[in-house]
């Protein structure tokens, strides 16, 4: 009974540091598995500029699309987490849909292309929809986008 006594804080420490120690490696490995899909996100844009710049090579007259930049906004009532994968799933998404614009020739692109691309189409992630407005456009070697994402109270999203 006295050896039960002495055990017993012991054991309790262990289960307690044993949570502690679930607890934190769980944020890290969350943190990691962001990192992760971020760099290949990454990764994915630089081999399609890549390939791209090695297109446009062919014909240095044109000035071509080689890149696409995208800058979302999104409202402050989200947590830091939330933010990171709505602004990764956003980006992700209008890149996909200006993705045909890669190669082609900056002077013969209309402006409101673009805006017509991405205004008022939804984006879901995780359940929750965003619909998406164009802020600014700059057409050039490289697209740069500023959207503006709003959290949308019921609807299906138009993909």
């Amino acid at each position: 009974m006295r050896a039960l006594r002495f055990a017993a804080p012991i054991l309790l420490g262990i289960l307690i540091g044993a949570t502690l120690i679930t607890v934190h490696m769980g944020r890290q490995i969350e943190q990691l598995m962001y990192t992760v899909r971020v760099l290949n996100e990454e990764l994915t844009a630089a081999n399609r500029e890549l390939e791209s710049a090695r297109d446009s090579l062919s014909d240095q007259r044109l000035q071509v699309v080689r890149g696409i930049k995208v800058d979302v906004r999104l409202p402050d009532e989200l947590t830091s987490y939330e933010e990171r994968s709505v602004r990764l799933e956003i980006e992700k998404t209008v890149k996909g849909w200006l993705q045909p614009l890669h190669g082609q020739d900056v002077k013969a692109l209309r402006f409101p292309v673009v805006p017509q691309i991405i205004d008022g189409r939804d984006v879901d992630v995780d359940g929750k929809v965003y619909r998406l407005q164009t802020r600014i456009v700059y057409i050039g070697e490289e697209i740069i986008v500023y959207v503006e994402g709003k959290p949308e109270r019921s609807s299906v999203p138009i993909t």
